[in-house]
């Protein structure tokens, strides 16, 4: 395992609290900064006090409450947590950006650096306490969400591709206004920072064509073989057939409700469990009330009891990037049933431990104990192969360039030149 000779600074990015692991993005964001700390980094987590993306107008189970910060210093007590209370000059800051870019001003590295004075003054703080810093936003949106930001030195961690999510959110055509809009945003970001970070190889090649191959990394996963207990068989007894775990994320919900409803006669046999907050959307509810095998559990906070109780997971969802239940279930020795986009996300090799959701295949499994020892035995090998794809090494290298901040107190040169066109002024 390489760590830094020296311990390299790394400003990392995420809107709001991520301990209690309730999304797909919270997972991820956790296993990042475990990695950073393993691998001797110098680490500190910058966020919204109040959890909210700035603008957003809602309340946010992401709040940076008491407890939370407790059970963050808990967990990383070498990694200086701060906390930024937004402001409405930084709120105005976010809009601008956000329509500066997407209406392809050239200069995006200096839009990413314009700061409204007083937007952002803890970040200030944190720029001059770190001045050789590498910056490691948290998705392509969050570039904008912060303030003054050093695209020459910044990491995105993408997370998914947002322009294809929101156009299969909305049903949009490719080619509506919305779409290209979004496209243009991202791929403008992506293209004025360092590097970019996809959670798929599929994703990776998408943007290595449109941005360049030495601007993408690939990091399917932020863990490595030796970091994994493999999972060994389970021997039962079973209280489920089948678990579903999810967010209230549109996709969870549209593609378990679905599965179901399509298939309710003969899954009717089999008990399934659900978990997450996927349990306290209404036609979730309602959907369990019609399918008296279905036990819905909410929060789990002890997710691998769940799996060890289940003979196998569900992942019936589309959507985009990779799906980290689908990988999590696999972690705790699960087979999973999976739609084609979640296989899409996967890397190669999966064959003997992630099936078609395909109802002989279901029942085959869940009725033969030796079939599904067979499948729980392929998954050890096939985790090996996943880990291996993972670029960590090259992101390790990138992560400690050094090629320096402006000076905290001042916006980047070319900022005035990024915003000229709408009469402001850095």
């Amino acid at each position: 395992m390489k760590s830094p000779q020296k311990s390299s600074p790394v400003i990392v990015y995420y809107w709001g609290c991520f301990m209690h692991g309730g999304t797909g993005a919270h997972v991820r964001v956790r296993q990042q900064l475990d990695w950073l700390v393993a691998r001797g980094f110098d680490v500190a987590f910058y966020s919204y006090e109040d959890g909210l993306k700035p603008g957003a107008a809602a309340s946010s189970d992401d709040a940076w409450t008491e407890a939370n910060q407790a059970k963050f210093r808990e967990a990383y007590p070498r990694v200086r947590l701060v906390l930024e209370t937004p402001s409405r000059a930084l709120k105005l800051m976010t809009w601008i950006k956000r329509r500066a870019i997407m209406l392809g001003l050239s200069n995006c590295q200096g839009v990413l650096g314009f700061v409204l004075p007083g937007a952002a003054p803890e970040l200030t703080k944190l720029y001059r306490l770190y001045p050789d810093a590498t910056v490691l936003v948290n998705y392509v949106e969050g570039a904008i969400q912060i303030g003054r930001l050093p695209a020459g030195q910044t990491v995105i961690e993408t997370h998914d591709l947002q322009f294809v999510k929101r156009r299969k959110l909305n049903k949009a055509r490719a080619a509506s206004l919305s779409s290209m809009l979004r496209m243009r945003f991202e791929l403008s970001v992506i293209d004025a920072v360092r590097h970019a970070i996809a959670i798929t190889r599929n994703e990776a090649t998408v943007l290595e064509t449109l941005v360049g191959d030495d601007k993408v990394l690939a990091v399917p996963s932020y863990m490595r073989p030796d970091d994994v207990a493999l999972p060994t068989a389970a021997s039962g007894p079973f209280t489920y057939d089948l678990a579903f775990v999810g967010s209230d994320n549109p996709f969870n919900v549209a593609g378990f409700r679905a599965f179901v409803e399509a298939n309710s006669k003969w899954l009717s046999r089999y008990s399934i469990a659900l978990c997450g907050k996927v349990c306290g959307v209404p036609e979730i509810q309602a959907l369990v009330e019609r399918n008296p095998n279905i036990t819905s559990l909410g929060f789990v906070e002890d997710l691998a009891g769940l799996y060890n109780q289940s003979k196998a997971v569900l992942s019936p969802i589309d959507g985009t990037g990779l799906k980290i239940k689908a990988v999590e279930a696999l972690m705790h020795g699960k087979p999973v049933f999976a739609s084609e986009h979640t296989m899409m996300g996967l890397a190669p090799g999966y064959d003997a431990c992630v099936f078609q959701l395909d109802r002989e295949r279901i029942e085959r499994l869940l009725a033969d104990d030796k079939e599904r020892e067979a499948a729980e035995a392929a998954i050890r090998e096939y985790l090996r192969l996943f880990f291996r794809e993972s670029e960590q090494d090259k992101l390790f290298e990138a992560l400690q360039g050094r090629e320096g901040l402006p000076p905290a107190g001042e916006n980047l040169a070319d900022c005035s030149a990024g915003v000229a066109g709408l009469g402001l002024h850095g």
